[in-house]
This record gives C-alpha cells, structure tokens and sequence, in this order.
C-alpha cells in the first residue's frame, strides 16, 4: 500500500514540526539540567502528555487493539489495569521518597543505597531497558506497508528523526513532541472510534451480535 500525494504531505509536515522543535528548544539549553530534566519547570499537562504519549506507542497502541479484538474487554482488566494499579503504587509511595532523596536519575538512586559501584549496572540496565526496540521496529513496518521502503530503511530513519529533535533539545523536546503526538493520538484514535461505531454500530448492537465472552471482565 503506497499512500496518497496529500498522505506524504502531512507526514512531512509533521516530521518536519518535530524537528524544528527539537532545533528551537535546543537555543535555551545552558545547562545539564536544562538538557536532562527540562530544567525542572515541566508543567502537570506536559508531563501528563508526555508519559501517556510514551506508553501509548506503537506496541501499546496495535499491540493492544488486537488482543481486544482477540479477547475482548478482559484485555483492560487483565493486562492494563495491573499497570495502572503499580503505577499509582508508585506515584503515592515511592515518588515522595525519591523527592527527598534529591538524585536526578535512577542510576544515582541505585548508587545511593548500594554505593558508586552500582552505578555502572544501572546505567546499563537503564539504557537497554529504556531502548524502544519494538516501538522502531514497528515504525520500519509502517514505513514498509505506506511507504514501500524496506523495513530497516524506515525503521532507522525513524529512529534517527527522533534521536535527532532528543540530541539537540533534550528532555523538553522529547517532551513537547511527545505532547503534540498524544494530542494527535487523542484525535486520530476518535475519529477511529466514530467511524468504526457508524460502520459497525453501536456497543450495544455489538454486544447483541459477538459472543457473551467478549464482555466479560475476565474472559
């Protein structure tokens, strides 16, 4: 499948918005910590946008539509509601400790409690822990089914796009691109509600035509 004249256009457009954030923020970086913490003025709708647009990849995204499909409703509350579940665990107990701690990264967490020799371990399980493997190998798959490049061609250019705008403008522009993606996200994803409710109908007609299971919480 080989997109449109206009579909290109947009997607150049937006890849084009994502770069220019990262080159414009990069101009009020003066420090580490300007460059690694936004300078610590990330505001709740930024860090909101930003965590939600993280999760929300490609893996989560695709991943998940089609376990739902697969599966049904349980897919929330087997899969995703654990997650969330930890993720308020760790907001209201373990957050507030880390506060105190006055550390910038995990790795200085770690080197606080076990000592400077942790740190190397830390730093190495973070990097390969944080690499968005499947999130660009998904990319290379898009650019190969739109596009018609070859899926590692696509997936390092993707990669690179972004490793670019992250380089120059650090976290905030990982920040703010990820901001302008989940606002995209949120748009697309209701279209995509809309126009699968009026082609196939409503979640009640739903319910009447699938299996009882598919309802189910729990499978």
């Amino acid at each position: 499948m080989i997109v449109s004249t206009l579909d290109a256009f947009i997607v150049g457009v937006y890849i084009t918005g994502m770069l220019f954030i990262g080159i414009y923020v990069s101009r009020n970086i003066k420090s580490f910590i300007d460059f690694a913490l936004a300078g610590r003025l990330l505001s709740t709708p930024l860090l909101a946008g930003t965590l939600i647009s993280t999760y929300y990849g490609l893996d989560v995204t695709f991943g998940s539509s089609e376990t739902a499909y697969l599966e049904g409703v349980s897919t929330f509350f087997v899969y995703s509601l654990p997650f969330y579940l930890c993720y308020l665990g760790v907001a209201f107990y373990i957050v507030p400790r880390l506060f105190k701690l006055k550390v910038n990264s995990i790795p200085e967490t770690i080197a606080h409690f076990y000592g400077s020799a942790a740190r190397i371990p830390a730093i190495l399980a973070t990097i390969f822990y944080s690499l968005p493997i499947i999130s660009v190998a998904g990319i290379g798959l898009l650019g190969h089914f739109f596009f018609g490049l070859d899926p590692i061609v696509a997936a390092c250019l993707g990669a690179g796009i972004a490793a670019f705008y992250t380089l120059f403008g650090g976290l905030l522009a990982d920040v703010l691109t990820d901001s302008v993606q989940f606002f995209i996200m949120c748009v697309t994803l209701s279209l995509a509600a809309l126009i699968a409710m009026i082609e196939i109908g409503s979640p009640e007609q739903l319910q009447r035509l699938m299996a009882p299971e598919v309802f189910k919480p729990m499978g």
